[in-house]
């Protein structure tokens, strides 16, 4: 994804700048993409997800003998059989293309040890029309004679529940060489057809006789069979009597259709264009058909070459009427990135489901969408996810059956990724055949304890298109969709449930429940960037340290710079989040670790970046256009100092988010640091002691916090036995000076506002001048003396 970059020129943010906030009051970290994890419903549905996986069941690795086994769009692995869902898939025990068969209830692939095809470099088709298995199998190197096609017919037993190699197969098709892709289809009057691109023309063949003898191949008789892009490809389909071959031609911008009448010859063709425009054609196709259907008879996920506006078609569903006009429907657009595309129909419940994956083009997750079949429209936006790994991060090349699908059946998907090098499937059922209740998770929420007042839940059903019910606190379900955002919640313990109820009307009788703890007594820091800048692998040598914005991408490679200085901070932080505000979205964010903090930002460039410190801190799936996201980052963040943070890509779909230089929305250390309830010590550092002759005194002393306020208190001696009261204390600076007789109580206060509750104390008498002594003696001599009366004569009278 390329990504335009804008430098403005002027004055820099203030460096460092911290903003406090109290009570806390932040958003919760940036919501992940909507999972849905489906199960299947014709038997037992397994009650729990795979590892790792968030929509759909992660299978096994596949390992490094092979790349893309589920490629191409036009072909298909799987095939339901028997009450049960079979494929053709890669076995890196024995380096061999196997049958292997689905276990509904673990959801698991086991290898019936029935070779198809030993060769590591083919692409398989496969074709089952209820008697015989077909399995086309041809390289990629058109110059290579061992890439032609080869073609086995399996029979299959009931009574074993196994296949079996026909005698006389496999079969060579004459091609001289491989193929993007050998596709093939049977028409009604037992006819194998099969059809491919091949030195920048469109070619068919087909069988004669019986299913082991094929005539020579030959170019489609069309003056668009003959001048297409050596990218282009073809796929055919049987229908109505008729066997239908399209093709793209991306010279001419033309989605050709060449029919042929079931049992005529081979120069009767009628070819016509299926859709035709400028930049309309690319080279994906994947073919359906319906025999005597109201809503059609072919129905073709093609892909355009359009790249804006991005509210341009990007992938379109092309639909044969009866009355042989082509009509197309937007599937998806230019900013939903989709791509290898493959449609399937339930005629039975009246249904189209068409699933895609995305980004384009290394893939990420596969995404599908349901339309009426009598009425086709798909919404908007990227759809619902079918098969979503958090480990597992380019998912594509999604595929499945040739077939009409039903209750009887369901629907099985399998897809691969070539960077874990792992198969991923997804499996639900479809109509009457769903009577088991759907399993509801909690992808997403807080846990333990939040120190902010919201909460925001992501939950999904093991079913597709299940609705939802949630309940706070104990209070009534009622109807929510995921993500659902709580606000101003009071401090203390809350409960949030949630439950499916599948399309059957089956409900989850075991809610998902999720309890955590709001703690808002804490206080929110916020922390301007000290510097932030991008840099360029295609530019090494660039400085972007003024630009309003960063982009993240994988391709071409780019990466982005935030330093952090925190100070001031006193107490414990408890949370530490990185938030960014994106202007472009991507479907698969970066992810953060920390890096040296020896950079400048007009500085700073690819070559002389400062290296990486950490591990990831934390990932990012979806992120929306225009919006905040955050990452957690609270292991590097231990209280005051430098951090820098490098924000790298893990995809090639690109995200562009603000810098401190931007008008607005600017980088930001949210930090949530718990109040210091622990009081300081106080010492007395200097002053008198002992007996002294002056009668002031001037004390030092601190306290073992910094920031802290001081109050002093006198007390004066007590005389004799009377209890007076305590000394009050005052705000005091050091180096106070107090005359008398000082009891110094000093006490000092914090930040936090704990006071130390035993002051520093230091006592001494005052010896006083002999003068003063002897003055004071004086005045009591000249006092009236008071006698006893022991019988003398009181006040001038005698006693009685």
């Amino acid at each position: 994804m390329s990504l335009g970059r804008s430098n403005r020129a002027g004055l820099k943010a203030r460096r460092g700048a911290i903003h406090w906030v109290r009570p806390a009051t932040r958003v919760g970290a940036a919501i992940l993409a909507l999972a849905l994890i489906i199960g299947f419903a014709a038997g037992s549905i397994p009650r729990a997800k795979a590892a790792a996986s968030l929509a759909g069941y992660r299978d096994f690795s596949y390992g490094t003998g092979v790349s893309g086994p589920t490629t191409k769009e036009a072909q298909s692995k799987l095939w339901f059989n028997d009450g049960s869902w079979w494929g053709v898939l890669w076995n890196p025990s024995n380096t061999k293309y196997q049958i292997y068969r689905l276990d509904t209830a673990t959801q698991t692939w086991s290898s019936t040890n029935l070779t198809v095809d030993a060769r590591a470099t083919v692409r398989n088709d496969v074709l089952w029309d209820g008697t015989h298995l077909y399995v086309a199998s041809a390289g990629t190197n058109e110059a290579t004679a061992t890439h032609a096609p080869k073609i086995r017919r399996f029979s299959y037993s009931t009574s074993t529940k196994k296949y079996s190699l026909d005698q006389g197969f496999p079969v060579n098709v004459n091609t001289g060489g491989g193929m993007q892709a050998f596709v093939i289809d049977k028409d009604s009057t037992g006819v194998l057809w099969g059809t491919y691109t091949q030195q920048s023309k469109v070619w068919t063949t087909h069988t004669t006789g019986n299913d082991q003898t094929w005539v020579t191949p030959y170019v489609l008789p069309s003056p668009g069979a003959t001048t297409i892009k050596s990218e282009d490809e073809s796929s055919v389909v049987a229908y109505n009597g008729r066997i239908g071959i399209m093709w793209s031609n991306q010279n001419d911008g033309t989605y050709y259709w060449a029919v042929h009448n079931d049992g005529d010859p081979d120069s009767a063709w009628q070819i016509t264009a299926a859709d035709q425009g400028p930049a309309e054609t690319d080279n994906h196709i994947n073919l359906k058909a319906l025999n005597n259907d109201p809503a059609g008879q072919v129905f073709a996920a093609v892909k355009t070459s359009l790249s804006n506006p991005l509210d341009a078609p990007l992938y379109r569903l092309l639909v044969l009427g009866n009355d042989g006009v082509w009509r197309k429907h937007t599937f998806g657009r230019v900013i939903d990135n989709h791509t290898r595309a493959t449609v399937v129909i339930d005629s039975e419940d009246r249904e189209l489901y068409m699933f895609a994956a995305s980004p384009c083009c290394n893939g990420g997750s596969v995404f599908y969408k349901v339309s009426n079949l009598d009425n086709i429209s798909f919404p908007t936006g990227l759809g619902t996810p079918l098969i979503q790994s958090s480990t597992d991060t380019h998912i594509n090349n999604v595929t499945s059956t040739k077939q009409t699908l039903s209750s009887a059946t369901g629907l099985a998907a399998i897809a691969s990724d070539d960077t874990s090098r792992f198969y991923l499937h997804n499996q639900f059922g479809l109509g009457a055949g769903d009577t088991a209740p759907p399993n509801t998770s909690i992808d997403s929420g807080p846990s333990g304890t939040a120190y902010v007042n919201s909460a925001v839940f992501a939950f999904s059903s093991t079913e597709a298109g299940s609705s939802f019910a949630c309940s706070l606190d104990g209070s009534a379900f009622s109807s929510c969709t995921s993500p659902q955002t709580f606000t101003s919640l009071s401090d203390g313990s809350h409960t949030f449930q949630v439950r499916a109820t599948d399309l059957s009307g089956n409900v989850d009788p075991t809610p998902a429940t999720r309890t955590w703890t709001v703690d808002t007594s804490n206080q929110t820091v916020l922390v301007g960037s000290d510097a932030d800048a991008e840099v360029d692998q295609a530019t090494p040598d660039t400085n972007r340290g003024t630009s309003t914005t960063i982009a993240v991408d994988g391709s071409p490679v780019s990466e982005g710079f935030l330093r952090f200085i925190v100070g001031g901070v006193t107490g414990t932080v408890l949370d530490a989040r990185l938030r960014l505000y994106a202007t472009d979205g991507t479907l698969d964010g970066p992810s953060v670790y920390t890096a040296g903090n020896t950079w400048t930002e007009t500085g700073i460039t690819w070559n002389n970046r400062p290296a990486r410190t950490s591990v990831a801190l934390d990932d990012q799936a979806s992120i929306s256009a225009n919006t905040a996201f955050e990452y957690n980052v609270t292991p590097a963040v231990s209280g005051n100092g430098t951090y820098t943070f490098e924000v790298a890509a893990t995809s090639d779909d690109g995200v562009v988010f603000n810098t401190r230089e931007a008008g607005a929305n600017k980088p930001q250390l949210v930090l949530t640091v718990q109040g210091d309830t622990t009081p300081p010590e106080t010492t007395i550092d200097s002053g008198p002691s002992g007996t002294t002759k002056s009668s002031s005194a001037s004390f030092s002393f601190s306290s073992s916090e910094t920031g802290s306020s001081l109050a002093g208190g006198l007390q004066r001696p007590r005389r004799r036995r009377a209890q007076l009261p305590g000394p009050r204390h005052r705000p005091c600076r050091q180096h106070r000076s107090h005359p008398g007789q000082p009891q110094l109580d000093d006490r000092h206060g914090r930040a936090g506002g704990a006071a130390d509750h035993e002051p520093g104390r230091q006592q001494h008498p005052v010896q006083q001048h002999r003068r003063a002594r002897r003055q004071r003696r004086g005045r009591r001599d000249r006092r009236p003396l008071r006698r006893p009366d022991r019988g003398r004569q009181r006040h001038g009278r005698p006693r009685r």
